[in-house]
């Protein structure tokens, strides 16, 4: 079977800035080796979830600097704002490892309120799910470098096609770097009326982030680490 799903960017481009798209954004940091971008969504009040390698580079050299977030990026423009970021979180397997795949690539950025408003209240908020990555349909949604610059939301709809022994799920994408740290939702968006649950019943529930591509550009896949 072909794991194969193309990414669309958001029409009209406004959909990003309404919600559930106005809780995924596009993250800024650097080092000194340079500045990158990733992805990342308001899973809380204050908190964005993103990639472990988007928040630490691993051993023996610690956590990126200068985090803004700016949800519903386009073009250039951050129309909700650009977000800095008070604490940086990893988990201790992706720090004392950095190995990719991972079983726990993710991190947690706490972001600091403009004016006395915390981010949920501008871009509203997805939740989250554990241990319900594989067997599941989800959108991926992200700032792709190879598509549109990284200068669009892009978003795929694909179920899992294959799952790793170290807790890593792939799904058919073919979105690149800068999609990393971007949510993986399962029952996204608004439901029908006497819309009948199914066996993952959380609704705009975040079950794994971007984590890993492919190097063989045939392979049109990303894998996430499972959320425990």
């Amino acid at each position: 079977p072909s794991a194969r799903r193309n990414a669309v960017s958001l029409i009209p481009s406004s959909a990003a800035t309404v919600f559930p798209y106005s809780a995924v954004g596009k993250l800024f940091f650097s080092d000194s080796a340079g500045t990158y971008t990733c992805s990342g969504a308001v899973i809380a009040k204050r908190l964005v979830l993103t990639a472990g390698h988007c928040v630490h580079d691993g051993p023996g050299r610690g956590f990126f600097q200068d985090f803004q977030f700016a949800p519903a990026y386009r073009d250039g423009v951050a129309p909700l704002g650009m977000w800095e970021v008070h604490a940086a979180f990893v988990t201790k397997a992706w720090a004392d490892s950095a190995q990719v795949p991972s079983p726990e690539d993710w991190g947690i950025l706490e972001i600091v309120d403009q004016n006395g408003t915390p981010i949920e209240n501008v871009t509203g908020s997805l939740t989250y799910e554990l241990d319900q990555l594989a067997d599941n349909h989800l959108h991926l949604l992200g700032y792709p470098a190879n598509l549109d610059g990284g200068e669009e939301m892009h978003e795929v709809t694909s179920g899992d096609f294959f799952a790793f022994d170290d807790g890593t799920v792939v799904y058919g994408s073919d979105m690149g770097g800068g999609s990393s740290g971007g949510p993986w939702v399962q029952n996204f968006n608004r439901p029908s009326k006497g819309q009948t649950k199914g066996k993952n019943r959380e609704e705009l529930a975040v079950v794994g982030v971007t984590s890993y591509g492919f190097t063989n550009p045939r392979i049109l896949a990303q894998g996430a680490s499972t959320l425990t």
